[in-house]
């Protein structure tokens, strides 16, 4: 336990699951998103899912995708307690690379939100494993535990912890901070609540969704369709879809969707141009290409549902156009997935921020100029024009350098960005770490076009 360092009464099994970003940190909320967007990837088209992708599992009865999701599936068991609730972070040690490391993994008590989370993926789990000879067992466990994590929610509903923050004596701790406010720990529960009330068909489930869906942001702001807030809306249009949704609830979020997908932002901005590489967002932010993703999966949402009054083929060429934006389609000819050379881009990402493939690494710093360079097809944040070295520099360190550098700095906003990988203080993270996030949602949208 983080504040019983030593104490090896609190040891216990956190080992698995997937390092999260640029760091070896694993926070239980966000992996459980992560899990959700597999799932569904797969459940939209699983006859892509092949068995040949080079992992421990490949060859086996199930594709390799399935494989993946059960090892972080794995990870999110060994996260719960057996009161239900969910341990909120686990915060490894650090070197390059990550078998070099010899410090100990820390972990944080269970929190209310990343309980709501992992309810969900369980439950979403259970239905997705369910259908498939051989792991029937294994989903079965899943939906115990996305019922105890529920009820401990519902028992629990504003425990908080904070990683990495003096009022919770958690310094150092992780790095991202992994807790949520009020309306957050809401979009957990609506989303859990819909995917266990398709896996269980329990009227509680379904109660909830139904007193609750109109304090989504989709309602309250009239129509308000977001990139931000792709994993909530995408639960919301998942319960739409189910056959015994609420009738009224079913089409109140379906018309909301379809309206806020006509407007400013989305085909208004598409079939205006008014990005010249069709491919519009309202602001570009850290992790801008994660953003371009979910935006390119609400356009796939309007054709895997048969919404609205645009034939499917429209709605699934907007979406293309950001895949298209993500594969070099953009002001800078880059692709923003590192070390794609040997498979045809002749701009790929060359360095990316991360522990394990740090700057000066004489194996993994960059394609062109280390013996391996990072891995092949990750995903980096993207342009994001609210970079900046660290408050203090020039004179804070040498590593400042004499100037910020531009790029990423004091450029328009889809130019912001430079293959770098300098840690503090020129902070290269906000533009080139990578994320699972990021990975995820690029995954689902790639997948709606493979055939």
């Amino acid at each position: 336990m983080f504040s019983s360092p030593g104490d090896a009464s609190t040891e216990r099994d956190v080992s698995g699951g997937w390092y999260d970003a640029g760091d070896y940190n694993k926070y239980t909320r966000w992996h459980a998103g992560y899990l959700i967007d597999l799932l569904h990837a797969f459940a939209d088209n699983p006859g892509i899912w092949g068995k040949d992708y080079n992992i421990p599992e490949s060859g086996n009865q199930h594709p390799d995708l399935l494989d993946e999701i059960k090892w972080g599936m794995d990870w999110l068991i060994k996260m719960q307690e057996a009161s239900g609730a969910m341990l909120s972070i686990a915060g490894l040690a650090h070197a390059s690379p990550p078998s070099a490391a010899t410090g100990p993994t820390l972990y944080g008590p269970p929190n209310t939100s990343a309980t709501l989370a992992a309810a969900g993926a369980f439950a979403l789990g259970a239905t997705v494993f369910g259908a498939r000879a051989g792991l029937t067992s294994y989903a079965a466990g899943l939906k115990t535990r996305a019922e105890r994590a529920w009820n401990w929610a519902v028992a629990n509903p504003n425990v908080l912890f904070k990683n990495n923050d003096a009022a919770y004596n958690s310094q150092g701790l992780g790095a991202g901070q992994q807790e949520t406010d009020d309306y957050g720990r809401l979009g957990h529960k609506l989303a859990a609540a819909a995917y266990l009330y398709q896996l269980t068909g329990k009227a509680v489930y379904n109660t909830f969704v139904n007193a609750q869906y109109l304090n989504a942001h989709l309602f309250v702001w009239y129509n308000y369709a977001s990139p931000f807030e792709g994993a909530l809306q995408q639960a919301l249009l998942h319960y739409a879809s189910l056959p015994t949704a609420t009738p009224a609830t079913a089409a109140a979020i379906r018309s909301a969707f379809v309206a806020g997908m006509e407007g400013t932002d989305h085909w208004t901005a598409m079939s205006g141009k008014t990005d010249p590489y069709l491919a519009h967002l309202q602001v570009y932010t850290w992790g801008s290409n994660a953003i371009k993703s979910h935006e390119g999966n609400m356009f796939a949402a309007l054709a895997h549902g048969a919404l609205g009054t645009r034939p499917a083929a429209a709605n699934m060429n907007a979406a293309a156009h950001y895949l298209h934006y993500l594969h070099g389609v953009n002001p800078l000819g880059k692709v923003y997935l590192s070390n794609m050379g040997t498979l045809g881009a002749a701009n790929s990402v060359d360095q990316f921020y991360h522990t394990w493939f740090a700057h000066g690494s004489a194996k993994w710093d960059s394609v062109k100029d280390s013996t391996f360079g990072p891995p092949p097809g990750f995903l980096v944040g993207g342009p994001n024009p609210g970079y900046n070295w660290e408050n203090g520099c020039p004179g804070l360190h040498p590593g400042c350098g004499t100037a910020v550098p531009a790029p990423p700095f004091g450029q328009p906003p889809q130019k912001s960005y430079l293959d770098f990988n300098d840690s503090w203080p020129l902070n290269s993270w906000s533009v080139t770490e990578n994320s699972n996030g990021y990975q995820s949602a690029y995954i689902r949208l790639l997948s709606r076009f493979v055939s």
